[in-house]
């Protein structure tokens, strides 16, 4: 008896299985039907679905070229991708909030993407944003032109306000007192005072000497200001579009399964309510 008592637990699992087996064969039409009604639903439904459109766009960011050699960016990418973000943000009505991806790559290159499902509108929205970069790098150009030119001026302007400040003390007045020193270098008394103020009008005639040089070379700065070279911001090629793969099959499936698990559900729940009547 202990024997018989030890296997009534399994046995009673295999008849409860057999039992829901022989309820699933029963309701198979139930089972098939209800996977037919989802799977033509899901047919429906993938086919009402309108496709997708991914257009995408690379923009490289310009650059001016140092007088040492070295390039520099007009505006940082993250500074970049920041007002853009801010940009899209005041947009009225704009659903293009949680479709658009802005990224920068090497350092220098915006990678613009925008999905939605109009070809047409991604292309404007992507022109709107790269008109837009061009015209504010363009901007910026010209502002760091100015300053550059304002800053080249009033270096100038310093630069030859300090050789007229040398230049008036070697005006006459220190010429006279040169000649002065020339005749009296054989008196020894005055000999040391005589070597001082040689040295220091020396010093001055080197002094103007070195800031008629810079002053050139300002000036040669101020001329080449214009020719600065500068390499634009633009785009790499052309706005490229492509259709999103449509997901008919992964809806057809997802119908089929939830259909056939539905099915079961129903088949289980009828045998059930039928069961719970006899009683």
């Amino acid at each position: 008896m202990a024997n018989n008592l030890n296997r009534s637990p399994n046995y009673d699992d295999e008849i409860d299985l057999r039992e829901i087996i022989k309820i699933l064969l029963a309701s198979k039409k139930l089972i098939i039907s209800t996977i037919l009604i989802f799977t033509i639903a899901s047919i429906i439904y993938s086919f009402s679905v309108k496709p997708e459109f991914k257009s995408s766009s690379l923009l490289e960011i310009g650059y001016y070229e140092m007088p040492n050699g070295t390039k520099q960016l007009i505006e940082k990418p993250s500074d970049l991708i920041s007002d853009l973000e801010v940009l899209l943000l005041k947009k009225p009505d704009n659903q293009f909030n949680q479709n658009v991806s802005i990224k920068s790559l090497e350092g220098k290159v915006i990678n613009l993407e925008i999905t939605s499902s109009s070809a047409e509108q991604n292309v404007n929205l992507l022109t709107e944003f790269i008109n837009y970069i061009v015209k504010r790098h363009s901007r910026y150009e010209k502002l760091r032109s100015e300053q550059n030119k304002n800053k080249i001026s009033f270096d100038i302007e310093n630069t030859k306000a300090e050789i007229n400040h040398f230049k008036a003390k070697l005006s006459s007045k220190y010429q006279s007192q040169y000649l002065d020193i020339i005749s009296n270098l054989e008196k020894e008394d005055q000999a040391i005072e005589n070597l001082k103020l040689l040295a220091e009008i020396s010093s001055y005639e080197d002094r103007l000497f070195s800031l008629n040089q810079q002053l050139k070379i300002l000036i040669q700065n101020l001329e080449d200001s214009d020719s600065e070279v500068t390499s634009k911001s633009q785009t790499i090629g052309d706005i490229q579009t492509n259709t999103i793969k449509s997901k008919t099959l992964l809806f057809i499936s997802m119908g089929i399964i939830l259909g056939f698990i539905t099915g079961i559900f129903l088949s289980l729940i009828n045998n059930f309510i039928k069961s719970y009547r006899e009683s």
